[in-house]
């Protein structure tokens, strides 16, 4: 399959680009990495990479961005990350990406943790990341042109969480939350949200 993965040079799509291409032909997709860029939260950005790609088997998001801060002290800008980014750019890839896709193809994006595991400062990823689950779950009732359409809900990677010196004692690593989005992506499954942690334990 002809896979497009946007995000793909992040520490999750890293991981997903290198297992997906031992089958797959895959383009990654970063901001300014990759075999080529996009900003998510520009509309016009996303429409012209899909124009250059093509038709394609599949799209998959582990893009979008959100910033840590407490409620009460949050800028405007924390919120328009939070929106523009994790929320409305990830709707877009969804919305003019059921027009590049193949019939009967899909489209995976990526919510997180955040959506039930409340934490101080991280509202507004919370918010983004509950508006993308209910938004997957509501399109599911309008079926167009048979796609699959579902989100993955990372926990805390490994990788990280080292990263920025978080202990996480049950933290997973980039390459299993990576074989979740492979096991969604090769079912026949629509309109869920695969909880990584959930999934690895079955």
């Amino acid at each position: 399959m002809k896979i497009l993965v946007i995000g793909g040079t992040g520490t999750i799509g890293s991981a997903l680009v290198s297992m997906l291409r031992k089958d797959h032909e895959v383009i990654s997709v970063g901001r300014s990495r990759g075999d080529m860029q996009v900003n998510i939260e520009d509309k016009s950005s996303i429409e012209k990479l899909l124009a250059e790609v093509g038709e394609v088997d599949g799209i998959i998001s582990t893009s979008g961005d959100g910033r840590m801060a407490p409620f009460h002290l949050q800028s405007d800008e924390d919120l328009d990350l939070a929106l523009n980014s994790k929320l409305k750019g990830q709707l877009d890839i969804i919305r003019l990406g059921a027009h590049s896709v193949k019939e009967n193809g899909f489209i995976l994006i990526t919510t997180g943790t955040a959506t039930n595991n409340y934490m101080p400062g991280a509202s507004s990823i919370t918010m983004a990341n509950s508006a993308l689950e209910g938004y997957v779950k509501a399109i599911n009732v309008e079926p167009y042109r048979g796609i699959r359409i579902n989100a993955v809900s990372p926990y805390f990677v490994k990788e990280t969480c080292e990263m920025f010196d978080f202990d996480v004692p049950n933290a997973i690593p980039a390459a299993d939350t990576a074989s979740v989005y492979k096991m969604v992506l090769e079912s026949d499954k629509t309109g869920i949200v695969a909880d990584v942690a959930q999934y690895l334990e079955k």
